[in-house]
């Protein structure tokens, strides 16, 4: 959390979207945000539709300056993860993503293909071991 609150605090007061795993994290990272004073709103699967639709006027409007969501309740049950995973790459648009290597680790040969697909360095802290054996 406290990467995260640094980015917030150098953000300047532009709108963040930030994109959390389950509907449990969402509601967690919103309501830390909330309590250090910082104007976060958030949405998810679990909402009801005219919650999901306040969240997004209230960000859209700057009311909220942070939405955190998953990415089912910002793009919609109906996308599907690869044209999320495309919409997340579009250009003109400044992205941060946090990585534990205690839970995501299962996730270093994945990040590791896209991120030589995107001619992007590897992390320092990825395993050795699971970039070397990635073809380029």
């Amino acid at each position: 959390m406290n990467a995260l609150t640094k980015l917030l605090d150098e953000n300047d007061g532009k709108r963040v979207l930030v994109f959390a795993k389950t509907n449990r994290n969402a509601d967690f990272i919103a309501v830390m945000l909330s309590e250090q004073r910082k104007l976060t709103t958030s949405i998810h699967g679990e909402r009801l539709r005219r919650d999901k639709q306040l969240a997004r006027k209230s960000f859209i409007s700057g009311h909220h300056h942070i939405l955190v969501a998953t990415s089912a309740a910002v793009c919609g049950p109906g996308v599907r993860a690869q044209d999320r995973e495309n919409r997340a790459r579009r250009p003109q648009r400044e992205a941060v993503s946090f990585f534990d290597i205690d839970h995501d680790a299962g996730l270093v040969d994945d990040l590791t293909r896209v991120l030589r697909q995107a001619n992007q360095p590897l992390p320092d802290f990825f395993p050795v071991e699971s970039a070397a054996t990635m073809p380029d």
